[in-house]
């Protein structure tokens, strides 16, 4: 659970403070502003949000979940599976209005990733 706590502060503190940074398309300041400032993330209208469902939700959520996960697949089918969130990411964000639909480039990725999977999963069940 350690890891855990010390993965996801790590993580806030990369993507949400060190990472606007690099934008050069608008100056950031050292603040909780809600557009410019870099703990914009602790503002209190976003904080609980951010701290449940972003690194509770998302973060430590899914991480645990994978993990049961694992227990029944070989390892290369697991490490092939996180081929697929990219995947769900990309409807996670078109199903809440943050993203666009990709474009076909991505859709065929997608099959290729989900047939090779499937045909990975089918070889295991053979040699097993």
């Amino acid at each position: 659970m350690q890891y855990l706590i010390l993965l996801t502060a790590f993580a806030c503190l990369a993507f949400y403070t060190i990472f606007p940074l690099a934008y050069h398309g608008q100056q950031f300041h050292f603040s909780t502003d809600l557009e410019t400032g870099i703990f914009g993330w602790l503002a209190p209208e976003n904080f609980w949000y951010n701290i449940l469902v972003v690194s509770g939700l998302n973060g430590v959520g899914t991480l645990a979940l994978q993990m049961l996960v694992f227990r029944y697949f070989t390892p290369v089918v697991a490490g092939t599976m996180m081929l697929l969130e990219p995947l769900f990411s990309q409807v996670y964000g078109i199903a809440l209005g943050l993203d666009q639909p990709p474009g076909l480039v991505t859709y065929v990725g997608g099959v290729f990733i989900l047939l090779g999977l499937f045909t990975l999963v089918k070889y295991e069940q053979q040699h097993h």
